[in-house]
């Protein structure tokens, strides 16, 4: 066992750091043991293993938001990888218990997968999917399916991220920490995007206050 003492700031981000470089290693690992078999090509008379490569092999990463400000709605959310031989796909599915945070879920993704594909990258490919459209047809994603009551209506969908195998390796490396850090990140831009809205809904009120003071009764 390995016991530090943190006795200063400096040493906080350090350690801190460290931390979250373990953690990116470890749940990371299995995607990106997925990207170093990309384009791998299988033995013609490996028929067992062809036919596995056609339909993918799926794996779920336990991805979990640690500072979720609603534990429950981490405890529903899924992320699957499936490895193709041409292609190495992510699927997540997001889970959104509040109906106002839901909504703002539904925008962020649609506009994360609008944005994530308006560029000429041809090595990856963005997709946002409605809870009606399912997960992609030809990944069997098994639990990915959401079947409890309550979780399915407030699942969000299912957003896509397929990398090519002309990926490079800096974006690979870079897509590990992004995928493993994905559903802190959405936290993130919910939370602060509701925030956002009920700022602007107490300056309305607030203005809306002061013109009913200044009003002259006629």
């Amino acid at each position: 066992a390995y016991t530090a003492t943190i006795s200063s700031e400096d040493e906080v981000e350090f350690y801190g750091e460290i931390l979250s470089g373990l953690r990116i290693m470890i749940l990371g690992a299995p995607l990106q043991h997925a990207f170093q078999n990309l384009g791998n090509k299988l033995p013609s008379h490996d028929t067992s293993a062809a036919t596995k490569a056609q339909t993918g092999s799926v794996i779920k990463l336990p991805l979990v938001c640690p500072n979720s400000t609603n534990a429950h709605n981490g405890s529903h959310n899924t992320c699957h990888v499936a490895q193709f031989v041409e292609r190495v796909t992510i699927v997540f599915g997001v889970v959104v218990l509040d109906d106002t945070e839901r909504a703002l879920a539904h925008v962020f993704l649609q506009s994360f997968a609008d944005k994530s594909n308006s560029g000429n990258d041809a090595s990856l490919l963005c997709d946002f999917r409605r809870p009606v459209q399912g997960p992609p047809s030809d990944i069997d994603v098994g639990d990915c399916q959401i079947y409890d009551n309550v979780t399915k209506e407030s699942l969000v969908g299912y957003l896509c991220l397929t990398f090519f195998e002309n990926v490079s390796k800096e974006r690979q490396d870079r897509a590990v920490g992004l995928v493993v850090s994905f559903f802190s990140y959405l936290e993130y831009h919910i939370t602060a995007s509701k925030s956002y809205v009920q700022r602007r809904m107490r300056e309305k009120e607030t203005l809306f206050l002061k013109a009913l003071a200044c009003a002259t009764t006629f």
